[in-house]
């Protein structure tokens, strides 16, 4: 399952090479540098290239739907959930950025929802339960 999810982050990243008018150059630069750490799978890296990119254009929706999938990558999940809303609300036209949120809202649904079955009390040893 993570290998599966690892290749399409991966996939969302491929495309974001290019650096729009609006971006400064050293956003751009930082942008490019985190999606060359990320096809490397360092995800740590490439967060922090997209945050350094995110300070220098904070409202770029695609350098914040690479921290966004940077963020799931690295277990962030709070983040991640916060970038790609930051992201669509900047482009909500934008289909990657949105089958990217999807992809991660099921994800994320799921992961929650396993936390709160492992967080239940365990049934008392205090003998067999008889069915009511």
């Amino acid at each position: 399952m993570a290998l599966r999810r690892a290749g399409q982050i991966a996939i969302a990243c491929t495309a974001l090479l290019l650096c729009g008018a609006s971006r400064s150059r050293e956003a751009g630069v930082q942008l490019e540098f985190g999606v060359g750490m990320a096809r490397r799978d360092a995800w740590r890296e490439a967060e922090y290239r997209f945050r350094r990119a995110l300070e220098l254009a904070p409202t770029d929706a695609q350098i914040l739907n690479n921290l966004a999938v940077a963020c799931e990558s690295n277990g962030h999940y709070e983040d991640a959930e916060k970038y790609y809303v930051q992201a669509l609300e900047a482009d909500p036209k934008d289909r990657t950025i949105r089958d990217n949120f999807e992809r991660f809202r099921i994800f994320y649904a799921r992961y929650l929802q396993k936390d709160l079955e492992e967080a239940k009390p365990a049934p008392s040893d205090t003998g067999p339960v008889e069915p009511s």
